[in-house]
């Protein structure tokens, strides 16, 4: 990194070793010359290989254009996964929050996750336990796409049971970032610095649940113009890790009960909202009262995308839920409220 850093791209690091060897300072020892260079750097790209990934240079092709305009400039990001989650023109969102979650607050990065993915937002999180995980399983519990800005070298997962996560957001078309070379562990510097990344490349950040002094607010500390809108999700004014969401919101963040009204907090709204009276689960409820299972069956879409539809629209008084587990839907008239 301190060679490309020096040299402006890999690419001349790689035409003339010798020449860029002698601009680092002199903690770092390269031995003699290019064959050091040349050993450390097949080093590192066996180790990436190894990993399915492979190594972006600003201006190459690939590299997240946003990244530009950060102050300290990753020299490389190494990426396993689609480079198309990167150059896609859907919306991104990146959803955080604290490792020590509760109960309410992993389910509400579960319910957010699923809810802007299955309206074709990628999901931004940094990977580790707590709400970044839940946020990112939502998602893909839904078919969603998802990138993971980790703190580690690819070979390093933190927490280390992330493979399995980490394998199904590379099947589903996301992919996982860093800038971190392999090898490296995930020290506690690495942190804040890779949630600058998950800032710049967010069109909207949620935050779920934090505390005043954690980590969520260095990530918020790196939006100013160019970055995304900060949404906050409520809490119980008696728990600590409601405490983050909730002052934000006091001092003017937007207050988000839903995924659809993060989705309309991205300007430009560049995704069709469906017509509400052409939803398909209400459709189904047409014919008569049904399980989360029935419905899932009948409209072809996955158990916990529709219990998270079902959950919003509940919350809209559209359906309501029955003994036994059913769902009705309610009829609007003129005079009276639903249901």
């Amino acid at each position: 990194m301190e060679l490309v850093r020096a040299a402006g791209s890999a690419q001349k690091v790689i035409n003339n070793p010798g020449r860029w060897a002698i601009t680092l300072p002199r903690s770092v020892d390269l031995g003699n010359g290019s064959i050091s260079l040349w050993n450390r750097a097949r080093e590192q790209l066996g180790m990436l290989r190894k990993t399915g990934g492979r190594a972006l240079s600003r201006g190459s092709f690939g590299w997240p254009e946003e990244l530009n305009v950060l102050k300290e400039i990753p020299a490389i990001i190494n990426i396993r996964g689609s480079g198309d989650v990167l150059r896609s023109r859907a919306k991104r969102v990146t959803i955080i929050g604290a490792r020590a979650c509760t109960p309410y607050g992993r389910a509400q990065a579960e319910r957010f996750g699923a809810g802007v993915a299955a309206a074709g937002a990628v999901v931004i999180s940094g990977g580790a336990r707590g709400i970044d995980q839940a946020a990112m399983r939502g998602a893909l519990d839904v078919g969603g796409r998802v990138i993971a800005v980790v703190g580690s070298g690819l070979d390093r997962p933190y927490p280390p049971e992330s493979w399995r996560l980490y394998d199904r957001i590379v099947e589903q078309g996301g992919a996982i970032l860093s800038e971190f070379c392999c090898g490296m562990a995930p020290q506690r510097g690495n942190f804040p610095r890779r949630n600058r990344i998950m800032a710049v490349l967010a069109h909207s950040i949620v935050v779920v649940q934090a505390t005043r002094k954690s980590g969520t607010f260095s990530t918020l500390g790196h939006v100013e113009d160019w970055a995304a809108s900060i949404c906050a999700i409520p809490g119980p004014v008696d728990c600590a890790v409601s405490a983050g969401p909730n002052y934000l919101i006091q001092e003017g963040c937007r207050l988000v009960q839903n995924p659809e009204e993060v989705m309309d907090s991205l300007s430009p709204w560049t995704l069709v909202e469906p017509d509400p009276e052409q939803d398909v689960i209400l459709s189904a409820l047409d014919c008569g009262d049904r399980s989360v299972e029935d419905l899932a069956l009948e409209v072809r879409k996955p158990h916990k995308e529709v219990a998270y539809r079902l959950s919003d629209l509940e919350l809209e008084g559209r359906v309501s839920r029955l003994p036994g587990g059913l769902y009705h839907r309610c009829k609007r008239t003129p005079r009276k409220p639903p249901c």
